[in-house]
Order: structure tokens, then C-alpha cells, then sequence
């Protein structure tokens, strides 16, 4: 009995130790990304904006970055638009990537 107890807890630890790890790796890219768009904005159009996951249970699911654009923000609104209105269960907006 206890083993099992054991065996139990530790598959607990190890599983949230993994949702963490995910959770770095996502944050980890997007900052990377970012750090990278900042740095070059020239031939950019305007500042990078991202495609948001709204309905996702994760905060914030970032799902792709527009640039080059002459106004980025708009063309990512108009895709959001578009995605919104073909029946999926998902919802997308958009958000300013630097600010």
C-alpha cells in the first residue's frame, strides 16, 4: 500500500515538473521572438503584432507573429476576422507584440 502511495506521488511530481518545463519552453520562445523583431523593425512595416488563441485554456496562447506588413495589427485583425467567421470553436484576436 504504501508503495503504491508512493508511486503515486511521484508520478504527480514528475508530471507537473513537465507541464512546467512546457509552460518555460512557450515563454522562452515568444521572448525570443520578440527580442528578435525588436531589434530589426526596420523593413518591418510597422510593430510585429500576434495572433492570440482567446478560447484556448492556456492564457495567452501565442499561434503566430505578422510582420512585414505595412500595418501589421490591421492584417493580423482582418486573418482574426476571417478565422472568427468559419465556424470553428476556436477565437482569435490579436495583440501588439512590442509595445
Amino acid at each position: 500500500m504504501r508503495g503504491d502511495l508512493a508511486l503515486v506521488l511521484f508520478v504527480l511530481l514528475a508530471t507537473s515538473a513537465c507541464f512546467e518545463a512546457e509552460g518555460d519552453k512557450y515563454q522562452n520562445r515568444d521572448a525570443r521572438l520578440q527580442e528578435a523583431l525588436k531589434g530589426n523593425t526596420e523593413g518591418l512595416g510597422s510593430s510585429p503584432a500576434w495572433l492570440v488563441k482567446v478560447s484556448s485554456m492556456a492564457p495567452d496562447d501565442r499561434t503566430a507573429v505578422f510582420y512585414g506588413y505595412g500595418d501589421n495589427f490591421q492584417a493580423c485583425s482582418e486573418f482574426a476576422e476571417e478565422m472568427n467567421e468559419s465556424g470553428r470553436e476556436v477565437e482569435y484576436a490579436c495583440a501588439a507584440m512590442i509595445e
